[in-house]
């Protein structure tokens, strides 16, 4: 589905035939595993400061200190707690810290929340009115405010190298002030300590992937989803002990908030499937909180009520074959479809079990389903009025959705190739994507990784010389960073590699 650049009419196409569906999604793209040991050796151990090693010190420290007692989830489902009124007043801080607060607000948080209007929820009725009263978290978000600053400033040359670093020191200053603030809350977590602790871990995973510190950047990924996973146990264990004639006592008397946890949850799943492209395998291990867990069938010949409902059910498709394709046992398909990709020989055979295949179609008829609502819903948009962030949002997943259809093209093992018109017409609609969002001149920070993984699947997968290098050039013009995805970084890589004839 192509967006025509004039007006903010979508043209949907047909339904896709049933595809097959590879070790692969469009936000993630686990074929991760194209970024050789020696690239990554090249992005986690790259030369820091002074400063930059303070920081991961600070962050191996409260990694350490991370140890919580099972904690119950609340069953009664109740108004979100963490809903203040938009008008905070005045943040308690410094000058300097009210400052960078500012820029947090009006800047930071916009980038962040980029493409997907679900995030505003989050950012802003969650996270902003929290920094009001938790010192640990308004602490983390001045420290991503000031990264932010830095980050903006890296490619000016108008600024000088002292300002830059001013920031830079601000950062790690503010980021050690919540870590000295979360102490209290990690050697006696409450309920409302417990969500203090996941919300900092969430903003110091953005803080070091805007500072290209990826292995920082997963390994507080990896921590918020084990304190995630302890939740979900003890749950899943009260429930299961709970459901004979006996009544089990609580094994904590904390009572977590379901609302606070369901969208923490969310964002580490989001950001979870976004960053396995470093490390081909799982990075959170929780299920069960997320609202995007329960899969339904209702109305499934009717369009989507808008985008954002549109983005999260693909959101749970890509998050139940992400189950599906690296179970807890840690089995997954033996394939290296991407030894062909590199011209290291070929691709073995796929050893998928009957019974696996059989588990595989009912995905694909689940994306079929997915695909049919979603041109519907394109349709319905055509004739009416949407929001400018709706339709940005809708252009984004008819990007998604033609990756999708590519990659699933592919087969289970990638092992089928895919014609020059899928690479061409994902390159085309992510032109448009970016192009709608052309007004914004500086460097782009985003929560979500919607533009770069596309790209890098072209510049990955295509045979074509011409088409690689387009890739290439775009990559390394957007000017992006989504997630653990840094769109100049990404074309180094891929132009290092077709130069030394990785892909011939």
């Amino acid at each position: 589905m192509v967006f025509e650049p004039s007006s903010k009419s979508p043209h949907p196409q047909g339904k896709k035939a049933r595809a097959k569906f590879p070790k692969v999604r469009t936000g993630c793209l686990t074929w991760c595993v194209l970024l050789t040991s020696s690239l990554l050796t090249h992005l986690w151990t790259k030369a820091m400061s002074d400063s930059d090693l303070a920081l991961v010190t600070a962050s191996k420290y409260f990694l350490r200190t991370l140890s919580f007692p099972h904690c119950p989830l609340n069953a009664s489902k109740r108004a979100m707690n963490f809903l203040y009124p938009s008008n905070l007043g005045a943040m308690p801080g410094s000058r300097r810290e009210s400052s960078i607060f500012f820029h947090l607000t009006s800047c930071t948080v916009k980038d962040l929340i980029g493409y997907s209007p679900s995030l505003t929820h989050f950012w802003c009725d969650y996270v902003l009115p929290f920094g009001h009263m938790a010192s640990p978290v308004r602490h983390a978000l001045i420290s991503l405010g000031a990264s932010h600053r830095s980050f903006l400033l890296k490619d000016s040359s108008d600024i000088s190298l002292s300002e830059k670093q001013s920031y830079d020191r601000f950062a790690i200053q503010q980021y050690n002030k919540a870590i000295s603030d979360l102490t209290p809350f990690m050697t006696d977590p409450s309920s409302l300590g417990l969500q203090a602790i996941l919300t900092c871990c969430l903003i110091f995973v953005c803080i070091d992937n805007l500072n290209a510190r990826y292995a920082s950047a997963i390994r507080h990924l990896r921590a918020g989803s084990d304190i995630l996973y302890s939740l979900q146990d003890s749950e899943v264990a009260s429930a299961a002990e709970g459901a004979g004639s006996l009544q089990v006592k609580k094994p904590t008397n904390i009572r977590c908030d379901n609302d606070a946890l369901c969208s923490l949850s969310d964002m580490f799943a989001r950001l979870g499937l976004d960053a396995s492209l470093f490390v081909d395998s799982r990075l959170v291990r929780h299920r069960g909180f997320s609202t995007y867990g329960l899969v339904t069938h209702d109305g499934i010949h009717e369009p989507f009520q808008s985008s954002s409902v549109a983005s999260g059910e693909l959101l749970k498709f890509d998050l139940d074959l992400q189950h599906f394709w690296y179970p807890a046992d840690g089995s997954h398909c033996s394939t290296s479809p991407q030894d062909e990709v590199f011209g290291l020989g070929e691709a073995a055979s796929c050893p998928m079990p009957e019974e696996r295949r059989h588990e595989f179609q009912n995905f694909c008829g689940r994306f079929d389903r997915w695909t049919t609502r979603f041109n519907l819903y394109l349709e319905n948009i055509n004739h009416t009025s949407v929001s400018d962030a709706e339709f940005n949002e809708a252009m984004v997943l008819s990007l998604h959705q033609k990756v999708w259809s590519a990659i699933m093209k592919q087969g289970p093992c990638c092992d089928v190739p895919l014609d020059r018109q899928e690479f061409e017409g994902i390159l085309n609609q992510v032109e448009l994507v970016i192009l709608a969002d052309s007004s914004k001149a500086h460097p782009i920070f985003s929560f979500d990784a919607d533009t770069i993984p596309p790209i890098s699947f072209v510049a990955a997968f295509c045979d074509d010389f011409d088409l690689k290098m387009r890739a290439i050039a775009m990559l390394r013009s957007i000017n992006r960073s989504e997630g653990v995805w840094d769109s100049k970084r990404m074309a180094d890589m891929y132009e290092a590699a077709l130069i030394d004839g990785e892909y011939n």
